[in-house]
């Protein structure tokens, strides 16, 4: 079931404190559950000319020239390669900062269609179907990177922020305590200790 974010606000009330981390090839994102619909941007080249405008409504007045060259561009090198999986990431990537979330969904399709152990591909598809509020996909989506690496914790982590925006906050605490316990030299440890404590403190509200 795709749950609108409006829908996800009034099960869960104002919930600041789920992340779910996105890994990116340039570095890692992360998304909170208070601003679902938007992300903060990786530093790279494909990102930059977005900086200045993911605070605007999506719309053709808010996409500078240069945006619209370099997705011309960037579909052009697609559709005179559409194996090349270097171009199609690029493309994929370009689209969903500009809003155009479906067109990149099949992107990153085609690209599981050549390799399905891309998990940073699996990554940004679990990340576009938390943002929509979809949470079925973005759970199906983690379980694969989990299949493919089973000790993923960013995965791990993700799959306990999914749980809990879906109201299942006991699985959540589950995963997050796992987290902890099995990587406790992991980084994203502290983020789920961090997301435990606030949790309970929710609860206790």
């Amino acid at each position: 079931m795709k749950l609108a974010p409006k829908y996800v606000y009034l099960f869960l009330g104002v919930i600041v404190f789920i992340v779910l981390i996105y890994s990116s090839r340039q570095s890692s994102t992360v998304l909170t559950s208070s601003n679902l619909g938007g992300n903060e941007l990786p530093k790279d080249s494909i990102h930059n000319s977005f900086n200045n405008q993911m605070n605007e409504a999506p719309g053709s007045s808010n996409v500078s020239d240069e945006t619209v060259r370099r997705l011309n561009e960037l579909r052009i090198n697609y559709e005179k390669n559409p194996s090349d999986t270097a171009n199609l990431l690029k493309y994929a990537d370009f689209l969903q900062m500009a809003h155009k979330q479906q067109e990149a969904i099949a992107i990153y399709k085609k690209i599981l269609e050549i390799d399905n152990q891309r998990t940073d591909v699996l990554f940004a598809l679990t990340f576009i179907y938390y943002n929509e509020g979809n949470m079925k996909e973005a759970s199906d989506y983690t379980k694969i990177i989990l299949d493919i690496e089973p000790q993923n914790v960013k995965a791990l982590y993700n799959s306990g922020a999914i749980e809990a925006v879906k109201g299942n906050k006991k699985y959540a605490r589950d995963i997050w305590n796992k987290v902890i316990k099995e990587f406790p030299e992991s980084e994203t440890k502290e983020l789920a200790r961090n997301s435990l404590r606030r949790l309970t403190m929710k609860n206790s509200e």
